[in-house]
């Protein structure tokens, strides 16, 4: 969460994942250790837009639920759409927020950019 690209909680998690760190029995600390200190992201930039935690905990409600989801999207080229969709998943990579789902109108799976999604209420 700390380098994932949610908005608000990077110092938040720093925090936890410390205190975590310290109860952790020693041979578990030092391999967790080693992840943190050998793992570098790969970011493509600052250009990466982070994601309200709100949005991504509807989104992960909805596919959990299997419920129908509409929402206002907002492509790469700025044109605006409205979708429904049976939400399946969300996928994080290179700091970006993805939602694989089920497009009802286009019978076909498409994936969401997080940042771009607008909820509407049901």
């Amino acid at each position: 969460a700390a380098g994932n690209g949610v908005e608000g909680i990077g110092e938040s998690s720093v925090r936890a994942l410390a205190k975590l760190e310290q109860v952790l029995p020693n041979r578990l600390r030092r391999r967790v250790g080693a992840l943190g200190a050998f793992t570098v992201p790969m970011l493509r930039g600052q250009d990466a837009s982070a994601v309200d935690p709100a949005l991504l905990t509807e989104l992960a409600g909805a596919c959990r639920d299997a419920e129908r989801l509409r929402f206002a999207y907002r492509t790469h080229g700025g044109e605006a759409s409205r979708r429904t969709v049976e939400p399946h998943r969300l996928v994080c990579t290179e700091r970006r927020w993805y939602l694989v789902a089920w497009d009802v109108e286009r019978e076909d799976w498409r994936t969401f950019r997080a940042d771009r999604i607008t909820p509407t209420p049901p």
